[in-house]
């Protein structure tokens, strides 16, 4: 059997396809023209079966698929397996419909460089080496999850750089023991990664036209340098555990954090916009943020815990704003009640005390005490029998109306001489 004469650059070099040609072809099933691969019957079951002797032969360049146009490929539930860690690797290559690796096993590094793909699916998968997408575009419309890795699991690192996702991605409930690295990288549906448990996510220039959700993930360290979200998209970090998060954002932000926990880090500014966290239940440890008076309403503390939070570096701001943490610069998405905004300047407080700072807890116990007092005497108005609350009302009008005419009869006594004389002469 004669070997494929397809020729293709790598590394500087131009190499010959090593693969075997086809019956009655001189190239391989990967190379022949789109009427070649009908002429000759070829189906994706035979697509697959090709990637399976490749995976097989002693030659590791045989796991290099160069110049490739496919309709899809199905490799879903293929242990992919050579005698070496070799990569696996995807360049320059376009599959029109889905490449699936659905439930497969994959114990080679794949990357994925300067490729065309309609959709990306691996949900199950299990990657033990690094994966790496870069320079591709995946999808051809906005219109759904076009890579998914539901329940997937990477015991290396998850690498995307310099790609385009014309529709979202879902990770959800996905593993990464290693690194998540999303670098000048645009995701035009949405990000959809919640209970997403990663050891370190770092996403840097890059783009969630439609929001990101990381609702109930969990991260050793996670940060976003630079990254914009779409108009009216939020960036939603809601009952994520993350030991150590930094966030700057490339310009205007809503980041929600309602019932996070956040160990340490930093909540920035951009250099032109505004970035507002909404910190609602959350728990907050020694994490800076970067505000002024003027600007920490950006920040929204209400019924928040604090658990080591640097309470001193803010004694400028906190006193410029007469120790008011709970005001905040949208319509919140919990409505405020006298019994949160109680609760709030209670964990406050408590949260002051706990690092010492004796001046700060004492003002939160005063803001504390304040709504403390109005939510007793609201429940009084409110448990107040009808009957009782009528005799009350009147007895206040009979008091007005006593207090009115004493002011009358003492106005009288003092002025009554001098107004007869005025008018005595009048007459």
């Amino acid at each position: 059997m004669s070997g494929c004469v397809h020729r293709y650059e790598a590394a500087g070099d131009e190499r010959t396809c090593p693969r075997p040609a086809a019956d009655d072809h001189e190239r391989c099933v990967f190379h022949l023209r789109p009427g070649e691969r009908a002429a000759a019957g070829v189906t994706g079951a035979d697509f697959r079966t090709a990637v399976v002797d490749d995976l097989d032969a002693d030659d590791p360049a045989r796991r290099d698929y160069v110049d490739v146009h496919l309709p899809e490929l199905d490799l879903s539930a293929l242990v992919v397996d050579g005698d070496d860690v070799g990569h696996l690797t995807f360049r320059n290559v376009t599959v029109e419909g889905t490449l699936d690796l659905t439930g497969a096993v994959v114990r080679h590094p794949v990357a994925i460089e300067n490729a065309e793909i309609g959709r990306l699916v691996a949900d199950r998968a299990s990657f033990e080496m690094e994966v790496a997408l870069e320079g591709s575009t995946v999808g051809t419309s906005a219109c759904g999850a076009v890579f998914r890795a539901r329940r997937g699991s990477f015991d290396r690192r998850l690498q995307v750089a310099a790609t385009r996702f014309e529709g979202g991605v879902d990770l959800a409930a996905c593993r990464i023991d290693g690194w998540l690295s999303v670098d000048d990288t645009t995701i035009v549906g949405r990000a959809h990664f919640p209970n997403l448990a990663v050891g370190t996510a770092q996403f840097v220039s890059s783009a969630f036209e439609s929001g990101a959700e990381f609702a109930g993930a969990a991260a050793d360290f996670a940060t976003f340098q630079n990254i914009t979200v779409g108009e009216d998209a939020i960036l939603d970090l809601a009952e994520s555990r993350v030991e150590e998060l930094r966030v700057r954002p490339a310009g205007d932000l809503r980041c929600r954090l309602v019932e996070a926990a956040v160990s340490a880090g930093r909540l920035d500014q951009p250099n032109i916009g505004v970035a507002a966290y909404d910190l609602t239940d959350a728990t907050l440890g020694d994490v800076d943020i970067d505000c002024d008076a003027d600007s920490f309403d950006r920040y929204r503390f209400y019924r928040t815990g604090f658990d080591d939070f640097p309470f001193a570096s803010y004694h400028g701001v906190l006193r410029d704003n007469r120790w008011h943490v709970h005001e905040y610069v949208y319509d919140p998405d919990r409505s405020v009640t006298v019994e949160g905004l109680e609760q709030t300047y209670l964990e406050a407080k408590q949260g002051a005390a706990d690092v010492g700072d004796s001046e700060t807890g004492s003002m939160f116990f005063v803001r504390e005490l304040r709504y403390r007092r109005r939510r007793y005497l609201f429940s009084r108005r409110e448990s107040r029998p009808l009957g009782l609350s009528l005799t009350h009302k009147s007895s206040c009008c009979r008091g007005r109306l006593l207090r009115a005419k004493y002011r009358y009869l003492r106005a009288l006594y003092r002025y009554g001489p001098i107004l007869a004389i005025l008018v005595t002469r009048v007459q």
